[in-house]
């Protein structure tokens, strides 16, 4: 009875049990480039505006539920396209981290190979002679410089997310569809406090994102629909609806009218400002930058010692 399998299940935990029941239990269906949209608008539209922005930052992407691996391969493809026809932009490279609840579609991801029926299932000829190697009758493999640029990592979307770090993009695609109303905007508000300011959400063309404005700002792309991830009242003590530069050179400003102290601590600096009630939440709470939140000219601006 399923009761017994549970019961199971918690009596021998490492016993692989349960690695099993989750392989019988998720559904596998991907393809490659799937919407075709998605990865053109990434191409087109949100890498030139990020790499506009942090000129000299990495950036990360995170592709969650990634299945059996096509869709965190398609954007490294992608960002591989990009890179042909604007040389020398992406200075500090691209990391993708790509998650999944599977132990064997996992192991799937890490050989990057596949049989001639999932290869035919979205992939042009053009890209399958560029990004990979015959292994064989029927088979293939992601070439090693497509490979390098996805770092595949276990995680069930109901846990933390705490150990992914920090994303400009991320791709939920195809998936929060299997979820309640509860826990799809459980995890779409855990999700939102990955993404940096101004990051993107990508969604499935079947999905949508209700009951979070306060998070999230739609974007049209004519076609298909992306999510910005707003910057709440708080560190800068202004709205999101400003451009980056704008919000840093407001926040300035008005800061520099108020005494400041920074002192070292844990190999970083901590920033205290006086209340100011000109500034929406500018209370005089601490700011930790120890961890690289605040550019190097915000830092030195702030007396910081670092």
């Amino acid at each position: 009875t399923l009761g017994e399998l549970v019961q199971r299940m918690q009596s021998q935990p490492r016993g692989g049990l349960r690695e099993q029941v989750v392989d019988a239990m998720t559904t596998n269906e991907t393809l490659w480039f799937r919407d075709t949209y998605p990865f053109e608008v990434l191409k087109n539209r949100v890498l030139p505006e990020l790499i506009k922005a942090y000129p000299a930052q990495r950036l990360r992407i995170w592709s969650a539920a990634c299945s059996s691996g096509q869709e965190p391969y398609s954007l490294s493809m992608s960002i591989d396209e990009f890179e042909r026809t604007n040389l020398g932009q992406l200075k500090a490279g691209i990391q993708i981290v790509a998650t999944d609840l599977s132990p064997s579609m996992l192991t799937n991801c890490k050989s990057g190979e596949y049989d001639s029926l999932a290869m035919g299932r979205g992939l042009s000829q053009e890209r399958l002679q560029r990004y990979f190697d015959p292994k064989g009758p029927g088979r293939w493999q992601v070439k090693a410089p497509i490979k390098s640029r996805v770092e595949f990592r276990p995680l069930n979307l109901l846990d933390s997310y705490a150990a992914l770090g920090k994303f400009d993009i991320v791709f939920c695609r195809n998936v929060l569809i299997y979820f309640s109303a509860e826990v799809k905007k459980d995890i779409l508000t855990r999700i939102h406090a990955t993404l940096k300011p101004g990051g993107y959400l990508f969604l499935g063309a079947s999905e949508a994102l209700n009951g979070l404005p306060e998070k999230y700002q739609m974007v049209q792309c004519s076609p298909g629909i992306i999510y910005k991830a707003k910057w709440a009242q708080g560190m800068f003590g202004i709205s999101s609806g400003r451009p980056l530069a704008s919000r840093l050179r407001f926040w300035a400003l008005q800061t520099m009218r108020r005494p400041v102290t920074a002192e070292r601590r844990g190999g970083g600096c901590v920033h205290r400002r006086l209340p100011s009630r000109q500034i929406a939440g500018a209370h005089g709470e601490p700011h930790n930058c120890a961890g690289g939140n605040l550019p190097d000219q915000l830092c030195r601006f702030l007396a910081c010692t670092r």
